[in-house]
């Protein structure tokens, strides 16, 4: 069995998904550790923390309602109870794949949010993922026609799952006016026509001549319809309303731990300055 699977590998046109997997996961690991050290050089006034150096697991619902109390209660909003909550205990917290950072206050040592990171790969990098045996099976497809020949999968859901994370981010730190949460997309489906020349020869790929993939605009709906690619950390009046985007970029090639790093320390930047503005830290 292991050897039917070494020479699956070794046969196979694009990396099998937990390999991409893999790969999403070391820029996301690569660049936190990038992030840790250089503001550590660049701010060697501030004490900083994150998931690991606080004992923490993840944010869960007791951690979250602390932080949203440390806001509520000098601005005389009422304050979340614990206990009020069903299943607060039942179910792990939130825990990005690129990690948390954290600076700690100097008046009061409380731990503020300053970046949190996500990659998320959806799709191949060259083309577009070919349908998986299961459904290739369930719709009565010939099992003896190869993988790069068959009609391509529908497009994912990766940015959905990431959804909850983004959410719980924003909550906590839009009661400071911020939201420090970023996530890098990477992969097919989040083409652009641009990049058609990079898969026009793939089987049944006309489809997807001469326009951007769907799956862009449903990151721009859930983002408060503001354009993808650009930082947001502030948050700004719209109306009546306050909006507290997060930070999304997406594109079709890998991002590099440099390209992630870079960015996040922008955020970080921003998420310093307002924090600073604020007199929280």
């Amino acid at each position: 069995m292991e050897k039917k699977h070494r020479q699956h590998l070794k046969t196979r046109s694009s990396n099998p998904f937990n390999l991409l997997s893999k790969y999403q996961e070391d820029a996301a690991k690569v660049a936190s550790n990038i992030i840790w050290e250089t503001i550590h050089q660049q701010y060697p006034k501030r004490s900083f923390n994150n998931l690991k150096t606080l004992g923490l697991k993840d944010l869960n619902a007791q951690f979250a309602l602390a932080y949203i109390n440390h806001r509520a209660k000098p601005a005389t909003l009422p304050e979340r109870k614990l206990e009020e909550l069903q299943a607060f205990d039942s179910a792990d917290g939130i825990k990005p794949d690129g990690g948390v950072f954290f600076v700690q206050s100097k008046k009061d040592n409380f731990n503020h949010i300053i970046g949190a990171l996500e990659v998320k790969h959806q799709g191949e990098y060259d083309g577009y993922t070919p349908i998986s045996d299961s459904d290739w099976k369930k719709k009565g497809g010939d099992p003896s026609i190869p993988k790069e020949k068959r009609p391509p999968q529908a497009q994912g859901n990766a940015i959905e799952r990431f959804a909850k994370n983004a959410n719980a981010i924003k909550t906590l730190t839009s009661f400071y006016g911020y939201n420090p949460y970023v996530v890098f997309c990477e992969g097919f489906d989040f083409f652009l026509k641009d990049n058609f020349k990079i898969f026009e020869k793939q089987p049944h790929s006309a489809r997807f001549k001469g326009r951007d993939s769907s799956i862009l605009m449903r990151l721009i709906a859930g983002n408060d319809w503001l354009p993808l690619n650009r930082i947001y950390v502030d948050c700004f009046q719209h109306g009546n309303t306050k909006i507290c985007p997060a930070t999304i970029f997406a594109r079709m090639p890998k991002w590099s731990a440099e390209e992630i790093a870079n960015i996040m320390l922008q955020v970080i930047d921003k998420s310093l300055t307002h924090l600073d503005k604020l007199g929280e830290i």
